[in-house]
């Protein structure tokens, strides 16, 4: 038998475990075993009943993603199910960790599901932009109806095995020995006791109550992002209307509309792309340095929500800041925030602090006071000798040269920079970069924090600005520019927001704050003549009641005269006004991103394009199912974003095309072929 799973017979039960762990996928070469195990217990007659467990901590995690690039080959998943429920002997399965899309599907076509207590079922495809393909959205709203099968489906929280039960999802709920149970499950079961998947209609009658679940679902779809709840939503419909065999018909055919689909191909990326950039970026065979305790200095807003990320993950923080009012009011928003969470125990392991000899033993210290160069600079001095030996000194700074920091530390090999992204909708990134002189257990020490308070990392390298930052400040340049042209600032952003980002350029800036941003901008020599009107005006943005939007009344408005000012300036810089589409705003700003993009691997800041496409997606908000500005380019058509750079940059810098962007477009794979294996 194959090596991805074992047999045994005992007492009439055929035994089939999948023997694939760690996640035990369902690969061609599993489906294949398993039919074939099937078809031998179908065809002895000295087995009566089968029975389906695996080894390892979870039942099994899905398809391998990978499998997803090509047409699935035979015998596809859908077939696998069909023979499983065709099986004219009781096939049982036996349930236990992670029971994840593929595996689930294996589930749902067997005649009885037996689940350890421990189990957790769960569909992801939704956020790989596809829908399952082994008849799950034609069988599992016959066992636990219309809206919970999509909320399950869509949603891919895992749902706990005493709610399966409870829903129907599952039959027996094992107390003691999982396999044990299941086997005398199975030795009850007889001929007369194959119950099919396909044949179970109780959920869809009275069909008034169906169709008002229906109707639940349709109006959750509309509100959903992306194609997968809308293509759900009709499969589930189809399930109580159509015969089984139509039912799986359909849901093939959508399932590989969805797979060819330029928004799977950029989710599927992403899934990747993001766990390249996790595993990345530390020498082989280092070794992150426990920490027990952090050190945050300064308690301002950006201070705080460090510090709640490491309180939420039973980190004890120290939080050092010398001004009474700003610490007292710090407190006050973690204890709020940790309460809020859910997580009110976390404010135990905090200590207030005004003395940085209170820092003498954390393990990792991390500044985020503001970006003054002095002040940075007499911090790391006091902070290189007061904190212990080999402690991670951490900076925040997105302004000033990271490895002159170092140097005044004393001991730049202990220096690194952390930098987070979490002040708007769906921004949530760590990114960890080192200079020249950093250790490599100072970096894995930065990367190890980042897996233990669970946040998308990156790595930079030498820049003084984070990847998304610089990201940020190409944004800002472009959108400064169509504005200076006469494009409207609302008629910007709302662009943006129609492209799939949470939020536009302008409404970002008056959040982060203008003048901070003006500073940082001179600081990177790409001063902002507009940001600096602003700044002058005391427009600061939103904590100032007014910045590009004016805040004053109950919905932020475009203010007028920096809109004016713009044109000013604009015509002052010889530059002719125009009217700019939402298509070439969104154009225009993402190639932007993309020269920007470019430019950030040429020059070593970014180690790979995938790197700048997390830095993207989750520090900046590109839309996800684009997949970044960098494979968004290579999915829509390289050549097409070049001429459009080559046009736009001989209006401005920030879209002068690298010539990186030319070496991709010599191979098929575009940008792909610098992300390495």
């Amino acid at each position: 038998m194959s090596k991805v799973i074992q047999t045994t017979t005992q007492d009439g039960v055929r035994h089939i475990q999948l023997s694939h762990p760690p996640v035990n996928a369902i690969t061609k070469k599993m489906r294949a075993a398993l039919i074939a195990a099937l078809a031998q217990a179908g065809g002895d007659p000295a087995v009566t009943q089968v029975l389906i467990s695996s080894k390892g901590n979870t039942f099994s995690a899905g398809t391998d993603i990978r499998d997803y690039r090509h047409p699935q080959g035979a015998p596809t998943l859908a077939h696998l199910c069909d023979v499983i429920e065709q099986m004219t002997k009781p096939v049982v399965v036996a349930l236990h960790g992670t029971v994840l899309g593929a595996g689930l599907e294996i589930a749902l076509a067997a005649h009885h599901r037996v689940a350890a207590s421990d189990a957790r079922f769960a569909f992801s495809e939704a956020s790989l932009g596809l829908i399952p393909s082994g008849g799950a959205t034609q069988r599992l709203p016959r066992l636990i109806g219309a809206r919970a099968a999509f909320d399950l489906m869509v949603s891919g929280v895992p749902m706990q095995a005493q709610t399966a039960k409870e829903r129907g999802l599952i039959d027996t709920l094992a107390t003691g020995d999982l396999v044990g149970s299941a086997m005398d499950v199975a030795r009850a079961l007889g001929p007369s006791d194959l119950r099919r998947t396909r044949d179970q209609r109780q959920r869809f009658v009275p069909f008034d109550a169906f169709s008002a679940e229906l109707k639940s679902i349709r109006s959750l779809a509309d509100v959903l992002d992306g194609a997968p709840p809308e293509v759900l939503a009709d499969l589930i419909e189809g399930a109580a209307l159509l015969p089984f065999e139509a039912g799986i018909a359909a849901e093939a055919d959508r399932f590989e509309n969805l797979r060819t689909s330029h928004s799977s191909q950029a989710m599927r990326y992403v899934y990747t792309a993001t766990r390249r950039a996790a595993r990345s970026g530390v020498a082989k065979g280092t070794t992150a340095q426990p920490v027990a305790q952090v050190g945050v200095v300064g308690a301002s807003s950006a201070g705080c929500r460090l510090a709640i990320r490491f309180l939420q993950k039973n980190i004890p923080v120290t939080l050092l800041d010398q001004d009474e009012a700003t610490r007292t009011a710090g407190l006050g928003f973690i204890e709020k925030q940790l309460v809020k969470s859910g997580n009110a125990n976390g404010f135990a392991l905090l200590t207030p602090s005004s003395d940085l000899g209170d820092l003498a033993q954390a393990d990792v210290v991390i500044e985020t006071v503001k970006e003054d160069r002095a002040l940075k600079e007499g911090l790391f001095r006091v902070l290189g000798a007061r904190c212990k030996k080999d402690a991670v000194l951490a900076t925040t700074t997105e302004a000033f040269d990271l490895a002159a920091l170092a140097e005044m530390s004393g001991r730049p090999e202990d220096v690194i920079a952390i930098r987070i992204s979490d002040r708007m909708p769906r921004s949530d990134l760590w990114e960890v970069t080192s200079h020249t002189r950093s250790a490599d257990r100072a970096i894995a020490t930065g990367c190890a924090l980042a897996r233990r308070v669970q946040m998308p990392l990156v790595r930079g390298f030498g820049a003084r600005a984070s990847l998304a930052q610089s990201l940020f400040y190409a944004a800002i340049r472009a959108g400064e520019h169509m504005v200076m042209r006469g494009a409207d600032i609302s008629a910007v952003d709302g662009a943006l927001r129609e492209f799939g980002f949470p939020l536009g350029v302008f409404q970002l800036i008056d959040i982060k704050g203008v003048s901070t941003l003006s500073h940082q901008l001179d600081e990177h020599g790409q001063s902002s003549a507009l940001l600096h009107h602003l700044s002058e005006h005391g427009w600061g943005g939103v904590r100032s009641g007014r910045g590009f939007y004016d805040y004053g009344g109950n919905a932020p408005v475009p203010n007028v005269a920096a809109m004016e000012q713009a044109k000013v300036l604009g015509a002052d810089e010889g530059l002719e006004p125009r009217v700019f589409s939402a298509p070439r705003i969104q154009l225009r700003i993402w190639t932007a991103l993309l020269a920007e993009g470019a430019r950030l691997v040429s020059t070593g800041a970014a180690k790979r394009p995938l790197d700048v496409d997390i830095a993207a997606i989750c520090g900046l908000g590109f839309p996800h199912h684009r997949g970044g500005p960098m494979k968004a380019a290579d999915i829509e058509g390289l050549l097409l974003m070049h001429k459009a750079l080559r046009r736009y940059g001989t209006e401005d810098a920030v879209w002068a095309p690298d010539p990186l962007i030319a070496e991709a477009l010599k191979t098929a794979d575009g940008f792909d072929v610098f992300n390495g294996a």
